[in-house]
Protein backbone atom coordinates (compact mmCIF):
# COMPACT_ATOMS: atom_id res chain seq x y z
CA UNK A 1 0.00 0.00 0.00
CA UNK A 2 1.24 2.89 -0.89
CA UNK A 3 1.96 5.64 1.99
CA UNK A 4 -0.11 8.23 0.48
CA UNK A 5 -2.98 5.95 0.84
CA UNK A 6 -2.52 5.31 4.09
CA UNK A 7 -2.31 8.45 5.19
CA UNK A 8 -5.10 9.18 3.28
CA UNK A 9 -7.01 5.93 5.19
CA UNK A 10 -5.95 7.24 8.62
CA UNK A 11 -7.08 10.86 8.01
CA UNK A 12 -10.39 9.69 7.00
CA UNK A 13 -10.75 7.11 10.02
CA UNK A 14 -9.64 10.25 12.62
CA UNK A 15 -12.19 12.09 10.93
CA UNK A 16 -14.85 10.10 11.08
CA UNK A 17 -14.38 9.12 14.52
CA UNK A 18 -14.38 12.95 15.35
CA UNK A 19 -17.36 13.75 13.39
CA UNK A 20 -19.14 11.03 14.67
CA UNK A 21 -18.38 11.73 18.63
CA UNK A 22 -19.36 15.54 17.98
CA UNK A 23 -22.72 14.11 16.05
CA UNK A 24 -23.27 12.34 19.37
CA UNK A 25 -22.36 14.86 21.41
CA UNK A 26 -24.32 17.76 19.38
CA UNK A 27 -27.57 15.41 19.14
CA UNK A 28 -27.49 15.07 22.93
CA UNK A 29 -26.82 18.74 23.69
CA UNK A 30 -29.90 19.37 21.26
CA UNK A 31 -32.36 16.88 22.83
CA UNK A 32 -30.81 18.43 26.51
CA UNK A 33 -31.86 21.64 25.23
CA UNK A 34 -35.27 20.98 23.50
CA UNK A 35 -35.88 19.19 26.82
CA UNK A 36 -35.00 22.10 29.08
CA UNK A 37 -37.28 24.73 26.63
CA UNK A 38 -40.30 22.19 26.81
CA UNK A 39 -39.51 22.40 30.92
CA UNK A 40 -39.64 25.95 30.47
CA UNK A 41 -42.42 26.40 28.63
CA UNK A 42 -44.76 24.08 31.43
CA UNK A 43 -43.54 26.39 33.87
CA UNK A 44 -44.58 29.55 32.08
CA UNK A 45 -48.10 27.58 31.50
CA UNK A 46 -48.15 27.08 35.02
CA UNK A 47 -47.71 30.41 36.01
CA UNK A 48 -50.25 31.65 33.88
CA UNK A 49 -53.05 28.82 34.80
CA UNK A 50 -52.22 29.89 38.54
CA UNK A 51 -52.78 33.69 37.98
CA UNK A 52 -55.83 32.44 35.71
CA UNK A 53 -57.43 30.70 38.55
CA UNK A 54 -55.94 33.24 41.10
CA UNK A 55 -58.50 35.86 38.87
CA UNK A 56 -61.48 33.89 38.67
CA UNK A 57 -64.71 32.96 40.67
CA UNK A 58 -64.54 29.27 41.21
CA UNK A 59 -67.76 28.76 39.16
CA UNK A 60 -66.46 30.54 36.13
CA UNK A 61 -63.19 28.30 35.80
CA UNK A 62 -63.00 26.32 32.96
CA UNK A 63 -61.93 22.79 33.33
CA UNK A 64 -60.08 22.03 30.57
CA UNK A 65 -59.00 23.80 27.13
CA UNK A 66 -60.71 22.87 23.75
CA UNK A 67 -57.65 21.11 22.47
CA UNK A 68 -57.32 18.55 25.94
CA UNK A 69 -53.81 20.23 26.48
CA UNK A 70 -55.12 21.72 29.65
CA UNK A 71 -57.23 20.29 32.26
CA UNK A 72 -58.54 21.49 35.46
CA UNK A 73 -59.71 19.50 38.17
CA UNK A 74 -61.33 20.32 41.79
CA UNK A 75 -60.15 18.31 44.39
CA UNK A 76 -60.51 18.13 48.43
CA UNK A 77 -57.80 19.82 49.82
CA UNK A 78 -54.60 18.21 49.68
CA UNK A 79 -51.04 19.42 49.69
CA UNK A 80 -48.93 21.02 46.84
CA UNK A 81 -47.22 18.93 44.44
CA UNK A 82 -45.31 18.94 40.95
CA UNK A 83 -43.92 15.88 39.22
CA UNK A 84 -43.43 16.06 35.32
CA UNK A 85 -43.68 12.69 33.34
CA UNK A 86 -43.85 11.45 29.56
CA UNK A 87 -47.12 9.73 28.29
CA UNK A 88 -49.12 8.42 25.12
CA UNK A 89 -52.34 10.42 24.72
CA UNK A 90 -54.50 10.55 21.38
CA UNK A 91 -54.49 13.35 19.44
CA UNK A 92 -57.61 14.71 16.92
CA UNK A 93 -55.00 16.18 14.60
CA UNK A 94 -52.65 13.52 14.43
CA UNK A 95 -55.50 10.77 14.54
CA UNK A 96 -52.99 8.98 16.64
CA UNK A 97 -51.66 8.31 19.83
CA UNK A 98 -48.11 10.63 19.94
CA UNK A 99 -46.01 10.85 22.85
CA UNK A 100 -46.02 14.40 25.23
CA UNK A 101 -44.88 15.78 27.78
CA UNK A 102 -47.20 15.78 31.11
CA UNK A 103 -46.96 18.36 34.02
CA UNK A 104 -48.87 17.29 37.16
CA UNK A 105 -49.45 19.68 39.91
CA UNK A 106 -51.60 21.21 42.79
CA UNK A 107 -52.38 24.70 43.93
CA UNK A 108 -54.86 26.07 46.35
CA UNK A 109 -57.33 29.35 45.36
CA UNK A 110 -59.42 31.06 48.22
CA UNK A 111 -59.65 27.56 50.36
CA UNK A 112 -59.99 26.04 46.91
CA UNK A 113 -58.07 23.07 45.80
CA UNK A 114 -57.40 22.21 41.84
CA UNK A 115 -55.51 19.66 40.47
CA UNK A 116 -54.13 20.80 36.94
CA UNK A 117 -52.84 18.56 34.23
CA UNK A 118 -51.05 20.29 31.70
CA UNK A 119 -49.84 18.67 28.33
CA UNK A 120 -47.11 19.10 25.81
CA UNK A 121 -46.34 17.74 22.63
CA UNK A 122 -43.51 16.02 21.91
CA UNK A 123 -43.95 15.07 18.27
CA UNK A 124 -42.53 18.22 17.11
CA UNK A 125 -39.45 18.19 19.08
CA UNK A 126 -38.93 14.98 17.38
CA UNK A 127 -39.27 16.15 14.11
CA UNK A 128 -36.87 18.75 14.91
CA UNK A 129 -34.62 16.48 16.38
CA UNK A 130 -34.42 14.13 13.22
CA UNK A 131 -34.12 16.96 10.45
CA UNK A 132 -31.04 18.25 12.34
CA UNK A 133 -29.83 15.08 12.80
CA UNK A 134 -30.19 14.23 9.07
CA UNK A 135 -29.11 17.70 8.05
CA UNK A 136 -26.16 17.46 9.94
CA UNK A 137 -25.48 13.91 8.87
CA UNK A 138 -25.57 14.66 5.23
CA UNK A 139 -23.25 17.92 6.29
CA UNK A 140 -20.51 15.50 7.64
CA UNK A 141 -20.85 13.56 4.50
CA UNK A 142 -20.05 16.59 2.20
CA UNK A 143 -17.52 17.59 4.83
CA UNK A 144 -16.02 13.76 4.99
CA UNK A 145 -15.98 13.72 1.39
CA UNK A 146 -14.61 16.64 0.98
CA UNK A 147 -11.98 16.50 2.76
CA UNK A 148 -11.01 13.21 1.59
CA UNK A 149 -10.63 14.22 -2.13
CA UNK A 150 -8.87 17.77 -1.35
CA UNK A 151 -6.34 15.88 1.37
CA UNK A 152 -5.84 13.18 -1.53
CA UNK A 153 -5.38 16.39 -4.16
CA UNK A 154 -2.97 18.02 -2.19
CA UNK A 155 -1.20 15.21 -0.85
CA UNK A 156 -0.69 14.18 -4.48
CA UNK A 157 0.83 17.20 -5.63
CA UNK A 158 2.93 17.53 -2.02
CA UNK A 159 4.40 14.09 -2.47
CA UNK A 160 5.12 15.27 -6.39
CA UNK A 161 8.78 16.00 -5.80
CA UNK A 162 9.41 12.17 -4.24
CA UNK A 163 7.63 10.81 -7.40
CA UNK A 164 10.66 12.32 -9.72
CA UNK A 165 13.04 11.99 -7.41
CA UNK A 166 12.24 8.34 -7.76
CA UNK A 167 12.04 8.39 -11.22
CA UNK A 168 15.38 9.59 -12.13
CA UNK A 169 16.99 7.14 -9.67
CA UNK A 170 15.37 4.41 -11.33
CA UNK A 171 16.83 5.47 -14.90
CA UNK A 172 19.76 6.13 -13.22
CA UNK A 173 22.63 3.90 -13.91
CA UNK A 174 26.41 3.73 -12.31
CA UNK A 175 28.11 2.71 -15.54
CA UNK A 176 27.01 6.58 -16.77
CA UNK A 177 29.37 8.63 -15.50
CA UNK A 178 27.30 12.32 -15.28
CA UNK A 179 26.59 13.86 -12.13
CA UNK A 180 22.67 13.30 -11.23
CA UNK A 181 20.95 16.74 -10.24
CA UNK A 182 17.88 17.02 -8.27
CA UNK A 183 15.60 19.80 -8.75
CA UNK A 184 14.61 22.22 -5.46
CA UNK A 185 11.40 21.25 -4.02
CA UNK A 186 10.70 23.78 -1.90
CA UNK A 187 10.24 21.03 1.01
CA UNK A 188 12.99 20.91 3.35
CA UNK A 189 12.94 17.41 4.03
CA UNK A 190 12.57 16.37 0.06
CA UNK A 191 15.32 18.57 -0.18
CA UNK A 192 17.73 17.01 2.21
CA UNK A 193 16.70 13.69 1.01
CA UNK A 194 17.58 14.85 -2.51
CA UNK A 195 20.91 16.76 -1.09
CA UNK A 196 21.65 13.12 0.75
CA UNK A 197 20.79 11.38 -2.44
CA UNK A 198 23.60 13.39 -4.79
CA UNK A 199 25.79 12.87 -2.05
CA UNK A 200 25.56 8.93 -2.20
CA UNK A 201 25.72 8.82 -5.89
CA UNK A 202 28.72 10.94 -6.32
CA UNK A 203 30.28 8.64 -3.61
CA UNK A 204 28.71 5.27 -5.32
CA UNK A 205 30.08 6.22 -9.14
CA UNK A 206 33.83 7.58 -7.60
CA UNK A 207 34.07 4.05 -5.56
CA UNK A 208 33.03 2.14 -8.77
CA UNK A 209 35.64 3.80 -10.72
CA UNK A 210 38.04 3.43 -8.37
CA UNK A 211 37.29 -0.39 -8.37
CA UNK A 212 37.07 -0.87 -12.31
CA UNK A 213 40.60 1.16 -12.43
CA UNK A 214 42.02 -1.32 -9.40
CA UNK A 215 40.49 -4.21 -11.60
CA UNK A 216 42.00 -3.67 -14.96
CA UNK A 217 44.91 -2.49 -13.71
CA UNK A 218 45.63 -5.65 -11.85
CA UNK A 219 44.32 -7.64 -14.58
CA UNK A 220 46.96 -6.62 -16.93
CA UNK A 221 49.88 -6.52 -14.30
CA UNK A 222 49.04 -9.92 -13.42
CA UNK A 223 48.79 -11.02 -16.86
CA UNK A 224 52.14 -9.24 -17.47
CA UNK A 225 54.59 -11.39 -15.27
CA UNK A 226 52.40 -14.98 -15.76
CA UNK A 227 53.19 -14.34 -19.92
CA UNK A 228 57.08 -13.90 -18.70
CA UNK A 229 56.67 -16.96 -16.70
CA UNK A 230 54.43 -18.62 -19.86
CA UNK A 231 57.28 -17.80 -22.52
CA UNK A 232 59.94 -18.74 -20.23
CA UNK A 233 58.73 -22.32 -19.51
CA UNK A 234 58.38 -22.69 -22.84
CA UNK A 235 61.61 -22.27 -23.59
CA UNK A 236 62.75 -24.51 -20.79
CA UNK A 237 60.77 -27.24 -22.46
CA UNK A 238 62.66 -27.34 -25.36
CA UNK A 239 65.74 -28.08 -23.61
CA UNK A 240 66.69 -31.59 -24.43
CA UNK A 241 68.99 -31.99 -21.72
CA UNK A 242 66.04 -32.49 -19.38
CA UNK A 243 65.07 -35.97 -17.64
CA UNK A 244 61.44 -36.89 -18.36
CA UNK A 245 60.51 -35.83 -14.56
CA UNK A 246 61.80 -32.34 -14.88
CA UNK A 247 60.32 -32.32 -17.92
CA UNK A 248 56.50 -33.41 -16.95
CA UNK A 249 57.01 -31.28 -13.74
CA UNK A 250 58.16 -28.17 -15.65
CA UNK A 251 54.85 -29.43 -17.84
CA UNK A 252 52.49 -29.37 -15.22
CA UNK A 253 53.88 -26.20 -13.75
CA UNK A 254 53.04 -24.67 -17.50
CA UNK A 255 49.31 -26.19 -17.11
CA UNK A 256 48.99 -24.47 -14.25
CA UNK A 257 50.27 -20.85 -15.19
CA UNK A 258 48.06 -21.24 -18.06
CA UNK A 259 44.97 -22.38 -16.26
CA UNK A 260 45.72 -18.88 -14.00
CA UNK A 261 45.86 -17.03 -16.73
CA UNK A 262 42.54 -18.24 -18.15
CA UNK A 263 41.17 -17.94 -14.08
CA UNK A 264 42.31 -14.26 -14.57
CA UNK A 265 40.61 -13.43 -17.99
CA UNK A 266 37.18 -15.06 -16.87
CA UNK A 267 37.67 -13.12 -13.04
CA UNK A 268 37.85 -9.48 -15.11
CA UNK A 269 35.21 -11.35 -17.37
CA UNK A 270 32.96 -11.26 -14.36
CA UNK A 271 33.91 -8.25 -12.80
CA UNK A 272 32.54 -6.46 -16.14
CA UNK A 273 29.39 -8.32 -16.69
CA UNK A 274 29.03 -7.24 -12.50
CA UNK A 275 29.72 -3.93 -13.51
CA UNK A 276 27.11 -3.63 -16.33
CA UNK A 277 30.15 -2.65 -18.46
CA UNK A 278 28.45 -4.61 -21.31
CA UNK A 279 25.60 -2.09 -22.80
CA UNK A 280 24.55 -4.61 -25.94
CA UNK A 281 22.84 -7.47 -24.62
CA UNK A 282 21.88 -10.03 -26.64
CA UNK A 283 20.54 -14.10 -25.83
CA UNK A 284 22.75 -16.89 -26.14
CA UNK A 285 21.76 -20.11 -27.34
CA UNK A 286 23.65 -22.45 -25.40
CA UNK A 287 23.07 -25.73 -27.31
CA UNK A 288 24.44 -24.26 -30.54
CA UNK A 289 27.07 -23.33 -28.93
CA UNK A 290 27.40 -26.36 -27.21
CA UNK A 291 27.24 -28.24 -30.35
CA UNK A 292 29.66 -25.91 -32.42
CA UNK A 293 32.19 -27.02 -29.70
CA UNK A 294 31.54 -30.83 -29.98
CA UNK A 295 32.04 -30.20 -34.02
CA UNK A 296 35.56 -28.89 -33.25
CA UNK A 297 36.64 -31.22 -31.09
CA UNK A 298 35.13 -34.24 -32.66
CA UNK A 299 38.58 -35.25 -34.96
CA UNK A 300 39.91 -35.07 -31.77
CA UNK A 301 37.98 -37.55 -29.56
CA UNK A 302 38.57 -39.59 -32.67
CA UNK A 303 42.13 -39.48 -32.57
CA UNK A 304 41.67 -40.44 -28.85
Amino acid sequence: MKLQNKINIRFMLVTLLVFTVAGVIFYLALGHVIDHNIKGILKSRKTNIILYLQHHRTDSILIGSPDRTILIKQIPKAADQSCISDTMAYDEREKELIPFRKMVFTTSVANNYFEVTILHSLLESEDLQLIIFYFMAILFTLIILALFFLNRWLSGKAWRPFFNSLSLLRSWKISENHQVQFDQTGISEFDQLNQTLEEMIQKMQADFMNLKEFTENASHEIQTPLAIIKSKLELILNDQTLTNIQHKQLHDVFETVIRLSKLNEALLLLSRIENRQFVEKCDIDFSSLIQSRLDYLEELFALK
